[in-house]
């Protein structure tokens, strides 16, 4: 296995889990929805949009190249167990990103990774609605 392949099986964990309001027990069993698992009944639409969308940040973060994490992903065909462990190492990357959302530098967040994601499609729609209110913080 990859050196990297339990923690990117647990950003996985993380980025579903997080997405759905969705924390897995031990020992359940995931499906895979095209490269990415997911648990067993869960709205299939809402992940392929989530994956959709997430799929460059999933890549950037675990720093495994498109094959290496097609092939962690995908170890098992059908499906991944998470475990205990796994779930552990879910737990501290959520405590880890928590606290980096306490200290977390909007100008830096402007400046670098809004222009990353603009160039890659993702907040074209956003930044054109970018007048509204909610948004206006986007405006570059």
């Amino acid at each position: 296995m990859h050196p990297g392949a339990e923690d990117a099986e647990a950003l996985v964990v993380y980025e579903v889990c997080l997405y759905i309001d969705y924390l897995p027990d031990d020992g359940e069993v995931w499906q895979f929805d095209g490269l990415y698992p997911c648990p067993v009944n869960i709205d299939r639409l809402a992940l392929k949009y989530f994956y959709q969308e997430n799929i460059p940040t999933t890549r950037n973060v675990t720093g495994l190249t498109d094959d290496e994490e097609i092939k962690v992903v995908t170890k098992d065909v059908n499906k991944l167990k998470i475990t205990n462990k796994l779930i552990r190492v879910y737990k501290k990357k959520l405590s880890n990103i928590e606290k980096k959302l306490q200290t977390f530098d909007y100008g830096l967040y402007i400046r670098e990774y809004i222009p990353i994601l603009h160039e890659c499609g993702n907040l074209k729609d956003l930044l054109k609605n970018a007048e509204d209110e909610d948004y206006s913080f986007l405006k570059l």
